[in-house]
């Protein structure tokens, strides 16, 4: 179970990196 929900855990974690990247792109071509 453990290792189920660090995974799962980690997945969630990549995703929100993704979505932060996304937002500093928008942010640095508006400056």
């Amino acid at each position: 179970e453990k290792i189920i929900h660090f995974r799962s855990r980690a997945r969630m974690g990549y995703s929100d990196m993704g979505v932060n990247r996304k937002r500093m792109e928008k942010i640095t071509h508006l400056f």
